[in-house]
């Protein structure tokens, strides 16, 4: 039986979008390592380090449940042994996409609304999306 470890998933995910996600410029419309430097090395101030690892989690979060919800779906009409290691895998993948989601809440918290959350509340747009 072929497996893989939860939490080989959530790094892959992780990696996955700091290199391509972090790493493509949209501007020049390529691949541009510099983006994660930036990120890596806090080149361009803990700002904007912070709202990129904070896109990088909810991203790689979302993705994950993505992934533990669809896969099961998938393997019924074409089994796989690699889609039966995520089914195995798939309650420590929904608890990894899960704190990812919770520290991209308070990251934006911190980040977007500099500690204010009454500032998520000043216009019905934005009460109705943190409301879900």
């Amino acid at each position: 039986m072929t497996t893989i470890e939860p939490i080989a998933i959530t790094a892959t995910i992780i990696v996955s979008f700091l290199i391509f996600y972090t790493g493509y410029s949209k501007a020049e419309k390529r691949m541009a390592p510099s983006g994660i430097f930036k990120v890596l090395f806090f080149t361009s101030g803990i700002n904007h380090t912070m709202d990129q690892v904070n896109k990088l989690i909810s991203l790689a979060g979302l993705t994950q449940l993505g992934l533990v919800f669809l896969v099961p779906q998938i393997e019924k009409y074409y089994p796989n042994p690699y889609f039966t290691a995520i089914i195995n895998g798939k309650s420590p993948l929904i608890w990894h996409a899960l704190i990812e989601l919770m520290i991209h809440a308070v990251l934006s918290l911190i980040v977007k609304y500099k500690w204010n959350p009454i500032k998520i509340y000043t216009t019905p747009k934005w009460f109705a999306v943190s409301c879900g």
